[in-house]
C-alpha cells in the first residue's frame, strides 16, 4: 500500500484570481476506468475526467449512491494490466458545471497505482 502525500494550495486569492478550494492538485486526463461492485459482481465502464493523489472524477451516465465503495481499475495508455485502487463515491457531478459523473475518494492504492498517480500529477 502506498501513502499519498497532500499538496497544499493557497487559500487567499490575489485580486481577480480564483483559488481552487480542494487541497490536492488535479490533472485533466481521459483514461478508461472500470468500477466494480464486488458484492454483486457488477462493473461500470467509464472515463476519467481528472485525477489527483486523493481521488478521481469519472464521466458516466450511471451514478452510484454516495458512500458506495468500489474497486477501481485504471487503464493507463500503453499499460498491459490495469492499476488497482479502492475508492468511495463522495459526490455526483452536474451537467452544468462539468461532465455528468461521480467524484471518488481513494481509500486504498496499490504501489503501482501510487507511482502512476505521482508521475501524472507531478508532470501535469
Amino acid at each position: 500500500m502506498t501513502k499519498l502525500g497532500r499538496i497544499e494550495t493557497r487559500t487567499k486569492a490575489l485580486p481577480g484570481e480564483i483559488i481552487e478550494r480542494r487541497r490536492v492538485r488535479r490533472v485533466s486526463v481521459a483514461l478508461p476506468v472500470r468500477l466494480r461492485l464486488p458484492a454483486v459482481d457488477v462493473g461500470y465502464h467509464c472515463t476519467s475526467v481528472n485525477l489527483s493523489l486523493g481521488g478521481i472524477y469519472v464521466s458516466t451516465r450511471g451514478l452510484l449512491a454516495i458512500r458506495t465503495r468500489v474497486e477501481v481499475e485504471l487503464f493507463p495508455a500503453g499499460g498491459l494490466l490495469p492499476l488497482q485502487l479502492r475508492a468511495t463515491v463522495v459526490r455526483h457531478g452536474t451537467a452544468g458545471e462539468e461532465a455528468p459523473g461521480m467524484g471518488l475518494a481513494f481509500d486504498w492504492v496499490s504501489e503501482d497505482a501510487g507511482e502512476f498517480l505521482h508521475r501524472i500529477v507531478d508532470s501535469g
